[in-house]
């Protein structure tokens, strides 16, 4: 039943985490960096050696601003609202509708 779902569900999701915990690696950057260059060398080394190139932010205030001043974003915010805000909308609207208007149960 619905206990068995769950289980099955659940143990995918931890070996998942226990997947990407053993295999996942940081990026070049905080690699580097956990390797003790300073922050300027590391982020020339990892563009430079390895390709990387989007580097954290000096914080978050920051980061944010800089993903405001781009167009992209804010297409897939409009993408994102039509789409997720349209389905939770429509999963609490539509059985009321049916059922207040049509007598649906």
């Amino acid at each position: 039943g619905l206990f068995k779902t769950y289980l099955c569900w659940g143990c995918l999701v931890l070996a998942v985490v226990v997947f990407y915990a053993l295999l996942g690696r940081n990026s070049a950057y905080f690699q580097l960096r956990q390797q003790g260059l300073d922050e300027a060398e590391a982020k020339e080394r990892a563009a430079e050696k390895y390709g990387q190139e989007l580097f954290p932010a000096a914080n978050a205030t920051e980061g944010l601003r800089i993903a405001a001043g781009v167009w992209k974003t804010w297409a897939l915010v409009c993408l994102y609202f039509s789409t997720f805000g349209g389905m939770v909308s429509l999963t609490g609207w539509l059985p009321t509708y049916w059922h207040e208007v049509h007598g649906v149960r």
